[in-house]
């Protein structure tokens, strides 16, 4: 026999197994074989017919069956299994609509055929890794939106993580919450896909009651089928369209964070698969809470080094020029009682000068006070904004120069602004320069900044220890792979070189 026989007697005994019905929109059949009608209802509405899905079958729903075709005008196919008897069978289904005149689905042709268990079993496995391979991804989408949460507020970061939990897992809905200072309440963080009410509800709730409350005061996981018959369900979720819940806790270094909830309307359990990923994801939505914490407590210490910073330079600088200023006043007025013109003239310019500098520092102090707009407006318009508001208004000319296409990035326009913006400070307070220069030149990577004043200047041997606060320029450019070089000598005026070269 020919292998053209065999595929014959194949297609032959496909047909042979093949039920065929003509259905209208309701679902009632008009015209069907022997085999459909041995297997089906004459009503396919009546049929004990579900969708083989991955951790539990869903009863076929034929209008939405006839909704997707009135849609999409095409085919629609479905594997499932029929229950007729007691017994299981499996089948592939192909619903085809019927066009009529009017381009409208005037009625469809189902054609079923019944498809072997290992078939079956093999169509299921596939769908399962597929399944478990989605899953597994949202745990790694997770872990990337965790490396780039620095950038972005808590909020959004959590928002994030919580949509990919609801997309992984099939769920119609869910929340963070978190637990507050006290620890007596979670608050809500982030929601997706829940009722108003719910939402409301969840807002603040029990740390130690309730179903959000049990998840977190027994640190497990509270898995639940049917939420309407559980004791701990409110009646505003036991009225609600969700039914079965996944409470999973969020731990940051061993301790208790928060709670993630995630929930399904239909009921569907979550499976060991879904509650392993929320498990996993959990885990790391507890690491990026940590982490924002830790970067709030550290820029909370660095907020109030500045503050002690600035009250240092307060009190070295401003106030000992008005402290001097004072004694200047009295000694004028000694030396005007004496009509000692020469002197009265000599304390009076030194009073000037005493004045004009305190103006200048009081002016920096204050610039220093403001919100750094760098990140707002890149390092450009910073060091422009920074001229106007400084330089110019204390009186100090200056020139800013830009040459080349400046493409830089975030974190070295942090560390080279710092720099800039110590060499116009320290110009500002000890060189008593009248004026000031700074250029910027890019070259393909290369990237130069030369900050140069015509001051006092001073001797780079010859320093206290952290003078100027040159070693803290040193370290900030040796953190991005820089150089920089200092030129100065007495009466002669400073030259600082930034000298930046990377990968854009």
């Amino acid at each position: 026999m020919t292998q053209n026989s065999f595929s014959e007697m194949s297609l032959s005994n496909k047909i042979a197994r093949m039920g065929i019905a003509y259905l209208n929109l309701d679902g009632e059949i008009s015209h069907s074989n022997q085999v459909w009608e041995s297997y089906f209802s004459r009503d396919l509405k009546e049929s004990e017919f579900y969708l083989i899905n991955l951790e539990k079958f869903t009863k076929l729903e034929f209008r939405t069956i006839v909704r997707q075709i009135q849609i999409s005008k095409q085919q629609v196919i479905a594997d499932v299994e029929l229950m007729t008897l007691g017994n299981s069978f499996h089948w592939q289904i192909v619903f085809d609509p019927k066009i009529n005149n009017n381009g409208l689905v005037s009625s469809i042709l189902a054609c079923a055929l019944e498809v072997s268990f290992e078939e079956a079993t093999k169509n299921s496995l596939k769908m399962r890794m597929e399944d478990r391979a989605n899953k597994l991804q949202a745990v790694f989408d997770v872990i990337a939106v965790a490396t780039e949460a620095h950038e972005k507020e808590l909020g959004t970061v959590l928002q994030g993580c919580l949509e990919q939990v609801i997309d992984s897992t099939y769920a119609s809905g869910g929340a963070i919450q978190l637990l507050d200072a006290d620890g007596d309440y979670l608050e809500l963080h982030a929601h997706a896909g829940l009722e108003k009410e719910i939402v409301t509800e969840m807002q603040e709730s029990s740390a130690e009651s309730g179903l959000f409350g049990w998840a977190a005061s027994h640190q497990e996981q509270l898995v639940l089928r049917d939420l309407t018959s559980d004791w701990r369900t409110s009646e505003v979720i036991r009225n609600s369209d969700v039914n079965v819940y996944a409470g999973v806790p969020m731990n940051a270094e061993g301790e208790l964070v928060g709670v993630l909830s995630i929930f399904r309307e239909k009921k569907r359990a979550f499976s060991p698969d879904d509650i392993s990923i929320l498990a996993s994801i959990a885990d790391q939505i507890g690491v990026i809470i940590s982490n924002h914490r830790l970067r709030a407590e550290n820029d909370r210490l660095v907020l109030l080094e500045e503050r002690n910073r600035l009250a240092r330079e307060l009190h070295d600088a401003v106030t000992q020029s008005l402290y001097s200023s004072v004694l200047l006043t009295e000694a004028l007025k000694v030396q005007a009682g004496k009509q000692n013109i020469s002197n009265v003239e000599q304390i009076a310019e030194q009073l000037q000068t005493n004045a004009h500098q305190a103006l200048k520092e009081m002016r920096l102090l204050i610039h220093n006070l403001r919100p750094s707009i760098l990140s707002s407006v890149g390092l450009i318009r910073a060091i422009r904004h920074r001229l106007k508001a400084v330089e110019e208004r204390a009186g100090v000319s200056h020139h800013f120069s830009v040459s080349g296409d400046i493409k830089i990035p975030k974190q070295i326009e942090e560390a080279l602004y710092f720099v800039v913006q110590e060499a116009l400070n320290n110009a500002l307070k000890h060189a008593k320069s009248s004026f000031i220069e700074v250029s910027i030149d890019q070259s393909n990577s290369e990237l130069v900044i030369i900050v140069r004043d015509e001051g006092c200047g001073f001797d780079p041997n010859n320093l206290d220890e952290g003078g100027l606060g040159l070693i803290s320029m040193q370290e900030r450019i040796h953190q991005i792979n820089g150089e920089l070089d200092i030129l100065s000598e007495l009466d002669q005026g400073t030259s600082i070189k930034i000298r930046w070269e990377g990968k854009l």
